[in-house]
């Protein structure tokens, strides 16, 4: 037997021409190579039931991926990750993840993402980042429900900002008072954000603080923000307080003119 053999690759037929990889210049090194890849080929392999298992495939190939260089065609068949279906529609790959009833879909050519209930889409995430709610709101409720705290590093635009007031949602209500003295208290001012450097007017949420502390909130990492809707009460009731001392004045102008 020969010891400077050149390589050779091993073609079977049966298996559409897969080639085996084998190394070293000695037939016998050779021979035991393509023995091994074949036993290995006839393990992942089920002839009678034309199954391929991609478990004893990976198996051989610790840590890497099993790779198909051809495309393959999915006859009266499914194809399952994980357990999960992978639908294709319209040429489009989809992949579902969740139970029968709640589940998110993976859209790959589209590049969405969509969560379905009970067969409607509910919420579905775009190729350019937007978040759609697509299902027909019923009340203000329904819709994207964030627990807890939403942050929005630069300006957020919407056609309107709607805050639940409805008195079912409410006790103890009580007349709310105050008076011009305590607004004047407040000192708007111009400031640059250290985020961006850009310029803005506004508060400073510790002086507001200081006045009302009920127009302030804290964040988990000890930043005070300011609810600057809640100023609308108050600045309400400085006007009214405004509009008494003038109804006053011009009571006591009228006077005034009559008794001249």
């Amino acid at each position: 037997m020969a010891t400077n053999a050149s390589p050779f690759v091993v073609n079977i037929v049966d298996l559409q021409n897969i080639s085996l990889n084998i190394t070293g210049t000695s037939q016998a090194s050779q021979l035991t190579q393509a023995q091994n890849q074949i036993a290995n080929i006839q393990e992942m392999v089920n002839y009678d039931t034309k199954t391929i298992y991609a478990n004893n495939i990976t198996s051989f190939t610790t840590g890497e991926q099993v790779n198909f260089l051809a495309d393959i065609n999915l006859s009266n068949t499914s194809l399952y990750s994980n357990g999960t279906t992978v639908q294709t529609t319209n040429n489009s790959i989809i992949s579902t993840i969740g139970g029968a009833n709640s589940y998110i879909n993976v859209n790959n050519n589209a590049s969405t993402i969509s969560f379905i209930t009970a067969g409607t889409q509910n919420l579905q995430i775009t190729s350019t980042g937007m978040l759609k709610y697509t299902s027909s709101p019923t009340h203000f409720s329904t819709g994207i429900d964030i627990a807890g705290f939403l942050y929005v590093s630069e300006s957020g635009f919407a056609k309107n900002f709607v805050s639940l007031s409805d008195k079912a949602m409410k006790i103890n209500i009580q007349p709310f008072f105050t008076t011009v003295n305590d607004v004047l208290k407040l000192e708007p001012c111009t400031f640059t954000w250290k985020t961006n450097g850009s310029q803005d007017i506004g508060f400073i949420a510790q002086e507001v603080q200081a006045v009302w502390p009920e127009l302030v909130s804290e964040d988990s990492s000890g930043l005070i923000g300011l609810a600057y809707s809640r100023f609308v009460p108050l600045l309400l009731e400085s006007i009214r307080e405004l509009n008494k001392r003038l109804t006053v004045v011009e009571s006591e102008l009228q006077l005034i003119k009559k008794e001249a």
